[in-house]
């Protein structure tokens, strides 16, 4: 019983709520992004800009903290960058695209 006990704190301590908080904030930015697209699908695109900042915003929030937890490498940082840059520019044309479609 003790040694069974004895492995899971082991196992347990390499774990770190620190190392979720990225993870947390990428989930955030998605659903804001996502958000925004139901906004501009609903026509309220003033909510759909705001969500996109927020999105933004979250992942700005998400790269610092990667970096300061030593998750990601300064390599790969411009790489990361582009993803996100044309994820966040396909959202903007979308929206653009639903309020020339529905003017």
């Amino acid at each position: 019983m003790d040694d069974d006990l004895r492995s899971r704190r082991r196992r347990l301590r390499g774990f770190s709520i620190n190392r979720l908080i990225p993870n947390v904030l990428t989930l955030a930015a998605l659903c804001s992004g996502l958000t925004a697209i139901r906004f501009g699908l609903q026509g309220q695109m003033k909510l759909a800009v705001i969500a996109i900042i927020v999105a933004a915003i979250f992942d700005a929030l998400d790269g610092r903290e990667l970096f300061n937890c030593g998750l990601l490498e300064p390599r790969k940082i411009s790489k990361r960058h582009k993803k996100l840059f044309i994820s966040e520019q396909q959202t903007k044309a979308m929206l653009r695209y639903m309020r020339d479609f529905r003017s």
